[in-house]
């Protein structure tokens, strides 16, 4: 059967040298976030107004479907709570899955986690995780 509306993979491991990735399961949505600070380098001899490109910001926000056993997700609300000010986990995010295709790693740490109880609905957890290092935009190997 065909699923539409497929979202990218998003797996989470604890900060170590040789990851040992975790899928966070039950993804009701999530949107990848990459943003680019505009630095205006305008001056009076220009007609026009001149930019370079800025750091960048890059954050992922999600819904989940709340499932106690999911590993992922664990690790998730574990970074949510955690009381350091250092990135406490790493992620890796796939919009698409297979051998070479694209992927992105970097160090983050959860930043909003909220996980509701609806009456007669399922139970959802939203999520962010702001990337808090490097970005490697990297081929898939596995």
């Amino acid at each position: 059967m065909k699923r539409m509306g497929k979202v990218g993979s998003l797996y989470v491991s604890r900060i170590s040298e040789t990851p040992e990735w975790k899928r966070v399961g039950r993804v009701v949505d999530a949107t990848f976030n990459a943003n680019w600070a505009e630095v205006d380098m305008s001056d009076q001899d220009s007609p026009n107004t001149e930019y370079l490109r800025g750091r960048g910001d890059f954050s992922i926000d999600g819904t989940l479907r709340y499932d106690p056993q999911d590993e992922g997700q664990e690790l998730l609300e574990e970074s949510a709570f955690e009381q350091t000010t250092e990135a406490n986990i790493l992620v890796r995010w796939r919009s698409k899955e297979g051998a070479s295709e694209k992927e992105y790693v970097a160090p983050g740490f959860v930043t909003a986690f909220s996980n509701a109880r609806p009456d007669e609905a399922p139970q959802d957890i939203s999520f962010t995780i702001r990337i808090a290092g490097a970005l490697q935009r990297q081929d898939q190997t596995e």
